[in-house]
């Protein structure tokens, strides 16, 4: 057996977190450990995309919830 929760249920937690359920809440109701969810939801909202100069990444409604390091005209570039 293993220690993760299959997508659907992942997806659960972080939707009904994002409606604003507490993590209580959510685990009261799915029966969940309270660690399980929050493990979760920090693992959602720590994932960032970096894009650089030229990418034709297109961001969808879906990444929009990810947040987004930008290296364009950095400082750093002619270094």
């Amino acid at each position: 057996m293993s220690n993760y929760l299959k997508v659907s249920m992942q997806e659960t937690i972080n939707s009904l977190y994002g409606k604003g359920w507490s993590q209580r809440r959510i685990a009261r109701e799915l029966e969940v450990n309270r660690r399980t969810v929050k493990k979760y939801i920090l693992n959602n909202h720590s994932k960032c995309t970096i894009s650089t100069t030229g990418s034709s990444v297109e961001i969808s409604e879906k990444d929009t919830s990810k947040c987004t390091n930008s290296t364009i005209g950095s400082s750093s570039a002619g270094r």
